[in-house]
């Protein structure tokens, strides 16, 4: 970061009066800066002292000198309403109207102080982005130039990380949109530099800023399930399953998951049980209805109070579906 100056003139009146001036010749006459600052009696005096050094003084906008440090400079004017500039670094003034009257001294004493302010040169820039998305979702990253040079001066460099991630669009701009696929559990981590392009490597920045990728959902989508029915003998197993056997014979490289249930009923406990339904659907979907035996998937699943039967069409690539 560079630093830069922010000056504040802190102008304190130490001192501002006028006091009576003898000035012919002996007791009581003022202090003189030089024998040519000091005139006759019907004269007024101005005393300049300033700190921590000394400025440059104008009276009724004529340069006349410099402000004193240890003591004050004076400055011998005729009576009257006088303007009184200090002038300070950076264009920095102290202007201040003074009733001069004869015989009489105004003092005046001010305290410069330059107060140094740390603040990003020329810039001030954050970078906005969500804490999570979802995986493919794209993620929004955007800067925001909360001070200093103009967003059309800055130059917009990003870089982003792991190296699987992908600026769709933005690069050179303070809004980038960035592809996740295939990052689920990962983070996506955007870096910023802005710089005004004119070797300025004090004064350029860098902010890094990260979003979350949750895990894709894993859920196997309702689509995929071709029936479900509570099993009461084998012709009405047959008959519901035969539905499924047309469309996983046009789904190409498709699977036919099936999902028993075993009941906790009577009927379920004796006739129904998982290994004799199971049996009895491989036999009929393979012997009958020609389905390639490496094509079926037959899963036990936890227990209802009598003997089920999902049936699903999985596509390849598609995740599994999960017993209920």
């Amino acid at each position: 970061m560079k630093i830069s100056l922010k000056i504040t003139v802190l102008l304190v009146f130490a001192a501002l009066f006028a006091v009576n001036v003898q000035a012919n010749g002996g007791n009581g006459a003022a202090k003189k800066a030089s024998s040519s600052r000091v005139s006759a009696a019907d004269r007024g005096i101005i005393s300049i002292k300033t700190t921590p050094q000394a400025y440059p003084v104008k009276i009724d906008g004529k340069y006349v000198g410099r402000s004193g440090i240890n003591e004050g400079a004076e400055y011998s004017v005729t009576p009257g309403t006088r303007q009184l500039e200090v002038v300070f670094p950076n264009g920095k003034s102290y202007v201040r109207k003074i009733e001069v009257r004869k015989n009489a001294k105004n003092c005046i004493c001010l305290n410069y102080v330059e107060k140094v302010v740390r603040r990003p040169c020329p810039y001030d820039v954050t970078v906005d982005a969500p804490s999570t998305v979802s995986d493919s979702e794209l993620i929004t990253f955007s800067a925001n130039n909360v001070g200093g040079a103009p967003d059309e001066a800055l130059k917009y460099n990003w870089k982003v990380s792991p190296s699987e991630a992908v600026i769709m669009s933005g690069q050179g701009t303070p809004t980038i949109t960035v592809d996740s696929s295939g990052l689920g559990g990962r983070k996506v981590k955007a870096t910023l530099d802005v710089s005004t392009g004119f070797n300025d490597e004090a004064c350029r920045q860098t902010v890094s800023v990260e979003t979350a990728v949750k895990e894709p959902d894993l859920l196997t989508p309702k689509r995929y399930q071709c029936d479900e029915f509570e099993l009461e003998n084998l012709d009405a197993f047959k008959a519901r399953i035969d539905n499924c056997v047309i469309r996983v014979q046009t789904e190409p490289d498709g699977q036919l998951y099936v999902i028993i249930y075993p009941g906790t009923d009577r009927v379920s406990l004796t006739r129904n049980t998982f290994e004799k339904t199971a049996a009895r659907a491989r036999e009929y979907l393979i012997e009958t209805r020609n389905v390639d035996p490496s094509r079926i998937t037959i899963v036990q699943g936890p227990t209802r109070p009598r003997t089920a039967v999902q049936v699903w069409v999985i596509p390849p690539g598609a995740p599994l579906p999960v017993p209920e």
